[in-house]
């Protein structure tokens, strides 16, 4: 079996979270399903389940899991947003890190 290559015609980005500040994607990458592709610098591919976002917003509610009020706001309208493009909550989410 042979590996082909597709041209990628459209990237668009949608909103980001800070990786090397953001508390919420450290506590993603441990205490949730992730898929975590990036290289040493922490740039590539990283992938969270819309599960997995919402545990984390139910571990800043319950004081587990503290962060900057703009961080939480971030965090609830990704998971809005995910809905709202029709994810489920075992649907993962990619993101491109850069």
């Amino acid at each position: 079996m042979s590996i082909r290559l597709h041209r990628v015609k459209k990237i668009v980005y949608g909103n980001e979270f800070t990786r090397n500040t953001s508390k919420i994607v450290s506590w993603l990458d441990n205490n949730c399903h992730t898929n975590d592709q990036t290289n040493m610098d922490g740039g590539g591919m990283m992938e969270f389940t819309l599960e997995g976002l919402k545990e984390a917003l139910e571990a800043i509610n319950d004081g587990s899991l503290e962060v900057e009020s703009f961080e939480k706001e971030a965090l609830i309208e990704e998971i809005k947003g995910a809905e709202e493009d029709g994810y489920t909550d075992d649907d993962y989410i990619q993101y491109d890190c850069f």
